[in-house]
């Protein structure tokens, strides 16, 4: 008796077969491994960085606790700069961290040491007021992590002041880094949607 593959439609998460023999009216349905693509899916979960599960619960919850850990980070660097406290602010970035206000018209400064001096400078004698939204953040290792931001700022400046008062929207595009248990900003880049610069009249 001869028979032959009848080929049918894969269902979404099995592929099967039919065969059908001459003669007779059974069909016999044959059930193929997974989808690889869902195998890939499972793979690609990073292990628990205590205990080495990918797939259980405390994987899942370790990655919820660092991303969580970042949004705190972020706001505390918000609320540092703001109240001006230069001490605190150093203490949310990476030693080497490299900031790039080149999309601003600004420069790359490179390392604590020069960024704080550099932005206490500039920042001082202002009043500024800064507000961070809809994160995307997204772990690429245990120890590492992307992320953006959607911004608004507003800086109003002493009289006698070049400019008066900066409005500006756009975004931060950051890099983390976790050290000794502690997330940091290990690199920082400011672009604008829009900015309104005022001048004194």
């Amino acid at each position: 008796m001869r028979t032959r593959a009848v080929p049918t439609v894969p269902h979404p998460r099995t592929a099967t077969r039919t065969t059908r023999s001459e003669g007779d009216a059974g069909v016999t349905q044959v059930t193929l491994p997974p989808d690889r693509r869902r195998q890939r899916g499972r793979d690609s979960k990073r292990p628990c960085v205590d205990c080495g599960d990918a797939f259980g619960r405390h994987a899942l919850v370790t990655e919820s606790g660092d991303i969580e850990a970042i949004k705190l980070l972020k706001a505390r660097y918000f609320r540092l700069m703001d109240t001006k406290d230069w001490v605190g602010l150093a203490e949310v970035f990476a030693d080497d961290v490299e900031i790039d206000m080149t999309g601003e018209g600004g420069r790359i400064t490179r390392g604590v040491s020069e960024y704080i001096p550099f932005l206490r400078t500039m920042l001082e004698r202002a009043t500024t007021v800064h507000h961070g939204h809809m994160p995307e953040v997204e772990l690429t290792s245990p120890t590492t992590a992307t992320g953006v931001w959607a911004m608004e700022d507003r800086i109003w400046w002493p009289e006698g002041s070049p400019l008066s008062h900066l409005h500006g929207y756009g975004h931060y595009t950051e890099t983390y880094v976790k050290v000794g248990g502690r997330w940091l900003i290990k690199t920082m880049a400011l672009t604008r949607l829009h900015r309104q610069l005022d001048v004194p009249t």
